[in-house]
């Protein structure tokens, strides 16, 4: 998994400015219809056990804030008028969540060699459209 690349980044960039004009959730919702199959098609399901961990964590991020970017920007922005929605529409909400669900077995594998405790991805408001989470334990420390 190697997370989006320049060009990949690059075309959602220009596509995005094109949706934020437009003010179109529909248009939104077909940019994030592609995003969600970038990252499908990044994921190698067959060789995610002997992937470095780290650049896994790396791909994984980068993809999440790809898909927040997406989001919040259409939301915040919506072209040069005051934004004509409040909050995310349910294909948009339906699609980010589609994507938690791709992301979470690397994102799982990544955490587990990392030896954190925990992770997550969450899907949350405009603001927040995509969170990965990676938590570790840490001993107190006493005086």
């Amino acid at each position: 998994m190697y997370g989006p690349g320049a060009t990949v980044r690059h075309r959602i960039a220009d596509r995005l400015h094109e949706v934020i004009l437009s003010g179109d959730e529909k248009l939104l919702e077909e940019l994030l219809t592609d995003i969600a199959q970038g990252i499908e098609s990044d994921i190698d399901h067959q060789k995610l056990q002997t992937e470095d961990p780290r650049g896994l964590l790396t791909a994984v991020e980068s993809w999440a804030s790809v898909a927040s970017e997406t989001v919040t920007r259409f939301y915040s922005e919506c072209g040069p008028r005051p934004p004509k929605h409040v909050g995310c529409a349910p294909a948009a909400a339906n699609l980010l969540r589609q994507m938690a669900d791709q992301l979470r077995p690397p994102l799982g594998h990544a955490a587990k060699e990392l030896g954190a405790a925990s992770y997550s991805i969450s899907v949350g408001a405009p603001s927040v459209p995509l969170s990965v989470t990676l938590t570790w334990l840490v001993a107190p420390r006493i005086p």
